[in-house]
């Protein structure tokens, strides 16, 4: 009977003693988990932060190339409107000379006719 006692006890303590370690362990994977989420909560804010300072970059360098779509643009009108007053004061010079050169030719025809 003392044996089977004992042996009843020893089983009991050794229970015990399961049940303790899981219950550490438990504890210990608990605050694990703890750690995990608070960890995963810095991650995701700095997450959200990132992604809001990208689409800012983003909508900024649309802004940009928005910008200098519109500077090339008026850029290629420009140098468009400039080769066209170039050409037209080419044309206007020429004019100017054939103009000159009739204004001559009738003054030194009024000349010989007098």
């Amino acid at each position: 009977m003392d044996f089977i006692l004992r042996s009843n006890a020893d089983s009991v303590i050794r229970m015990d003693r399961l049940e303790e370690n899981f219950n550490e362990w438990t504890e210990d994977l608990r605050e694990g988990l703890r750690e995990v989420k608070e960890g995963l909560q810095e991650v995701r804010k700095t997450l959200r932060e990132v992604t809001a300072d990208i689409r800012a970059h983003e909508k900024a360098n649309r802004a940009y190339e928005k910008r200098m779509r519109a500077l090339e643009a008026s850029d290629r009108h420009t140098r468009r409107q400039v080769r066209g007053i170039k050409d037209l004061m080419k044309l206007f010079s020429k004019r100017a000379d054939l103009h000159a050169n009739r204004i001559d030719r009738i003054e030194k025809g009024a000349k010989r006719g007098q």
